[in-house]
């Protein structure tokens, strides 16, 4: 596939493969493929400043270190967003598509006051749950005015992420609502609450590989082929918070890549995405910064050929010994 000194995890079922590695930019991983190119990109990156992921801080053309997500600025974090997708579409077929599911962020910075930590939802769900304050980027926002908002401001992130990929030579061909049932509740009284997240279709080239009956195949009624999906998310377990649903993905799946082609996520978490793309007889490679998901991704992929190399062999078997020490 490509030259890297790294060894990656391999996943076989029937006729398709997987290929995963972890503990890795993306950038990295992206800049030495090979001839392989993928046909469909489908991903959720870190949202700005949602959670903290964890793994090596990074370094980006601007000079600045740190993880994707956690910048001060939002148009730092969209032009990041871009540099990460500028290496991703240099595997992309010139016939591919990438589907990029992005959420917003208020203007505050609120959650660094202790009296309104003790009796915000967000608080209460923190005392219940360590791991989540973990993950949560609870400390980390800026404050309004270091950005040029007002407080409570709605930031508009996903559209600026889609300017900057816009200018950056993407054709952006569709923005999707994604309507969420089970949306998490907000303590806000002065505005409606939020229930959905931004899809966006992006194209390489003017022509490219789509298949709009493919919505069809994955069973969405006629007013679901349409711009506004509804599907619940779900609850996320272990470690990682903010896994997309199958049923999201499926229909993105089979609209953008053909049966028997390659489908990308160089934010892999614990391989949802490729999940169903090996269910749904296409191929798959996954990225992802992060070591501590390849636990759950061994765990989603029980019933293949899960065919770790020796050294994610180790890595497993460390994180299986924490885990039951947690226990």
């Amino acid at each position: 596939m490509f030259v890297e000194k790294r060894k990656f995890v391999e996943i076989h079922r029937g006729d398709n493969y997987g290929k995963l590695l972890y503990g890795i930019d993306a950038r990295k991983a992206l800049s030495r493929f090979g001839r392989t190119r993928a046909n469909c990109i489908v991903s959720s990156p870190p949202y700005w400043l949602h959670r903290k992921y964890g793994g090596e801080p990074q370094k980006w053309e601007d000079d600045w270190v740190g993880e994707l997500g956690l910048e001060t600025q939002p148009d730092q974090y969209a032009r990041h967003m871009a540099e990460v997708f500028r290496s991703a579409r240099k595997v992309l077929r010139t016939d591919g598509v990438l589907w990029l599911v992005l959420g917003d962020t208020y203007m505050s910075n609120e959650t660094n006051d202790p009296t309104r930590m003790r009796t915000g939802i967000q608080g209460k769900r923190i005392e219940k749950d360590k791991s989540y304050a973990d993950a949560a980027a609870i400390h980390i926002r800026p404050a309004p005015k270091d950005v040029g908002l007002r407080f409570k401001a709605l930031t508009g992130v996903p559209w600026r992420v889609a300017f900057a990929l816009q200018k950056d030579g993407w054709i952006l061909r569709n923005e999707m609502i994604w309507h969420r049932p089970d949306h998490m509740p907000s303590r806000a009284r002065d505005r409606l609450l939020t229930g959905h997240e931004t899809v966006f279709l992006f194209s390489r080239s003017r022509h490219y590989w789509f298949d709009r009956e493919g919505a069809m195949a994955a069973g969405l009624p006629t007013e679901r082929r349409r711009d506004v999906w509804t599907f619940p998310r779900g609850r996320s377990r272990g470690r990682h918070h903010a896994v997309m649903p199958t049923s999201i993905i499926e229909p993105m799946i089979r609209m953008g890549c053909p049966e028997g082609g390659v489908v990308l996520d160089p934010f892999a978490g614990t391989s949802a995405v490729g999940e169903m793309a090996l269910k749904l007889g296409r191929n798959y490679i996954g990225i992802d910064l992060n070591e501590t998901y390849l636990l759950e991704t061994e765990e989603r992929f029980s019933g293949s050929d899960f065919q770790p190399s020796e050294s994610y062999r180790r890595t497993l078997d460390k994180l299986k010994s924490e885990s039951i020490r947690r226990k």
